[in-house]
Protein backbone atom coordinates (compact mmCIF):
# COMPACT_ATOMS: atom_id res chain seq x y z
CA UNK A 1 0.00 0.00 0.00
CA UNK A 2 3.00 2.43 0.78
CA UNK A 3 4.50 1.49 -2.90
CA UNK A 4 1.13 2.62 -4.45
CA UNK A 5 0.72 5.32 -2.50
CA UNK A 6 4.16 6.85 -3.36
CA UNK A 7 3.65 6.06 -6.99
CA UNK A 8 0.52 7.78 -6.67
CA UNK A 9 2.01 11.29 -5.26
CA UNK A 10 4.56 11.11 -7.98
CA UNK A 11 2.72 10.69 -11.04
CA UNK A 12 -0.06 13.82 -9.04
CA UNK A 13 3.18 15.85 -8.89
CA UNK A 14 3.97 15.48 -12.54
CA UNK A 15 0.47 16.41 -13.82
CA UNK A 16 0.99 19.30 -11.71
CA UNK A 17 4.67 20.33 -13.17
CA UNK A 18 4.09 19.59 -16.34
CA UNK A 19 2.15 22.32 -17.69
CA UNK A 20 2.60 24.17 -20.59
CA UNK A 21 3.34 27.83 -20.46
CA UNK A 22 2.57 29.75 -23.64
CA UNK A 23 3.81 33.07 -24.45
CA UNK A 24 2.91 35.51 -26.52
CA UNK A 25 4.28 39.54 -27.37
CA UNK A 26 1.99 42.40 -26.74
CA UNK A 27 1.83 45.27 -29.27
CA UNK A 28 0.88 48.72 -27.43
CA UNK A 29 1.59 48.24 -24.06
CA UNK A 30 4.16 51.29 -22.92
CA UNK A 31 3.80 51.34 -19.04
CA UNK A 32 3.02 49.57 -16.09
CA UNK A 33 -0.76 50.95 -16.18
CA UNK A 34 -0.47 48.89 -19.51
CA UNK A 35 0.41 46.28 -18.33
CA UNK A 36 -2.36 46.09 -15.12
CA UNK A 37 -4.73 46.58 -17.51
CA UNK A 38 -3.79 43.43 -19.56
CA UNK A 39 -2.98 41.43 -16.54
CA UNK A 40 -6.31 42.21 -14.71
CA UNK A 41 -8.08 40.94 -18.42
CA UNK A 42 -5.77 38.05 -19.14
CA UNK A 43 -5.14 36.46 -15.81
CA UNK A 44 -9.01 36.37 -14.66
CA UNK A 45 -9.90 33.87 -17.63
CA UNK A 46 -11.60 30.85 -15.77
CA UNK A 47 -9.29 28.36 -17.72
CA UNK A 48 -5.94 30.42 -17.09
CA UNK A 49 -3.82 28.80 -14.01
CA UNK A 50 -0.82 30.70 -13.97
CA UNK A 51 -0.30 34.14 -15.43
CA UNK A 52 2.48 36.46 -15.78
CA UNK A 53 1.96 39.98 -17.45
CA UNK A 54 5.39 42.18 -18.38
CA UNK A 55 6.58 45.24 -19.87
CA UNK A 56 9.63 44.48 -22.39
CA UNK A 57 12.42 47.61 -21.56
CA UNK A 58 14.36 46.60 -25.03
CA UNK A 59 11.30 46.72 -27.20
CA UNK A 60 9.20 49.90 -27.22
CA UNK A 61 5.44 49.83 -27.06
CA UNK A 62 5.89 45.95 -25.61
CA UNK A 63 4.91 43.60 -23.28
CA UNK A 64 5.01 40.02 -22.72
CA UNK A 65 2.32 37.56 -21.49
CA UNK A 66 2.68 34.03 -20.54
CA UNK A 67 0.02 31.46 -18.91
CA UNK A 68 -0.90 27.93 -18.49
CA UNK A 69 -4.21 26.23 -18.79
CA UNK A 70 -5.84 24.29 -15.85
CA UNK A 71 -5.57 20.64 -16.54
CA UNK A 72 -8.45 19.72 -18.41
CA UNK A 73 -9.24 23.18 -20.02
CA UNK A 74 -8.84 24.78 -23.38
CA UNK A 75 -7.98 28.35 -24.37
CA UNK A 76 -7.86 29.26 -28.19
CA UNK A 77 -5.57 32.75 -29.14
CA UNK A 78 -8.60 33.94 -30.69
CA UNK A 79 -10.11 34.14 -27.22
CA UNK A 80 -6.65 35.70 -25.31
CA UNK A 81 -6.56 37.91 -28.82
CA UNK A 82 -10.34 39.46 -27.69
CA UNK A 83 -9.69 39.49 -24.05
CA UNK A 84 -6.65 41.66 -24.71
CA UNK A 85 -8.50 44.01 -26.48
CA UNK A 86 -10.67 44.49 -23.99
CA UNK A 87 -8.30 46.42 -21.90
CA UNK A 88 -7.74 48.42 -24.43
CA UNK A 89 -7.83 48.91 -28.18
CA UNK A 90 -4.44 49.93 -28.06
CA UNK A 91 -3.43 46.20 -27.76
CA UNK A 92 -3.02 43.70 -29.51
CA UNK A 93 -1.97 40.05 -29.66
CA UNK A 94 1.64 39.27 -31.45
CA UNK A 95 0.63 35.70 -32.96
CA UNK A 96 3.95 35.01 -34.72
CA UNK A 97 5.48 35.63 -31.88
CA UNK A 98 3.94 32.24 -29.89
CA UNK A 99 5.96 30.19 -27.65
CA UNK A 100 4.79 26.95 -25.55
CA UNK A 101 7.22 25.76 -23.29
CA UNK A 102 6.77 22.25 -21.60
CA UNK A 103 7.62 21.75 -18.12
Amino acid sequence: MKKMTTVFLLLTAQTLIASDTTTYEVKGMHCEGCQAMVKQQVCALPAIENCEVRLVPKKKNTGMISYSVKTGETLDEATIAATIKKAGDEYTLNTKTKKIKTH
